[in-house]
């Protein structure tokens, strides 16, 4: 019963959304022009480019792509804890594990280090 309970509580916070009362801050991509700079020439540059530009199909197929390799990531990671619970003692499940941890955690690295070489350079060709 006690399994029960822990199990239903850890679904429901898993579950249930969490909120950051924090100010939303884009570093690749969404809409960087306010009202008092939207007649600036780096907005104006930026809305008509349809490569680097706010809503650019770069920073788009950029998006989805990190998006995609996160989740898998995140999957493997989750798969990898679950063989590691299970190997029962077993030195090459346990070793396994340990190694897709590693690799999904490498793979979430090289995501990030991506997405920053993005920005990089979308940023200078808009120089």
């Amino acid at each position: 019963m006690k399994k029960i309970i822990i199990g239903a509580f850890l679904l429901i916070t898993l579950l249930l959304p969490s909120y950051a009362y924090a100010e939303d801050v884009n570093i690749i991509g969404g809409n960087v022009c306010t009202k008092e700079t939207e007649n600036s020439p780096v907005c104006n540059s930026t809305k008509k480019d349809p490569f680097t530009g706010s809503n650019s199909a770069l920073l788009n197929i950029a998006n989805i792509l990190s998006w995609i390799g996160g989740v898998i990531a995140v999957i493997m990671i989750i798969f990898a804890g679950f063989t590691y619970v299970t190997s029962s003692g077993d030195d090459g499940k346990i070793k396994t594990a340990k190694n897709i941890i590693l690799f999904s955690v490498v793979g979430l690295v090289v995501i990030v280090v991506s997405r920053i070489i993005v920005a990089f350079v979308i940023d200078r060709t808009l120089k």
